[in-house]
């Protein structure tokens, strides 16, 4: 089965409407699925961007590629992924990873932090 991985960056000055149509285009190709990279400091966030995905397709797998899961409260990002795969019809597949960027993982290194000191006053 072939996948399509797009890359949001790329993507980010487009409107949501413009990934919904690619992912209906995939379907029709009769491609297997969708999966969205997850960047955080500058890509789309993929959890909305697969829903727009998924509103206007029916068998087409959606998926991130990869989420970074050290840069997510996990009860939020639980939520975010059981939300997805209950709007999609269970086609959700969470893909996970820790992140290669430096900056990226300083920065949300930061935010935990900051997270952390919040909850504890």
């Amino acid at each position: 089965t072939r996948s399509v991985i797009v890359d949001t960056d790329a993507l980010r000055r487009e409107p949501e409407p413009w990934l919904a149509r690619i992912a209906a285009g995939l379907e029709l190709e009769r491609l297997a699925g969708l999966r969205l990279p997850e960047g955080y400091l500058h890509m789309m966030n993929p959890f909305v961007s697969l829903a727009a995905a998924s509103s206007v397709t029916e068998r087409l797998i959606l998926g991130t590629a990869v989420s970074l899961i050290l840069q997510h409260d996990v009860i939020d990002l639980a939520v975010e992924a059981s939300t997805l795969d209950a709007l999609s019809g269970g086609r959700f597949v969470l893909g996970v990873g820790v992140g290669w960027n430096a900056e990226e993982l300083a920065e949300a290194r930061r935010n935990f932090e900051a997270q952390k000191a919040a909850r504890i006053r």
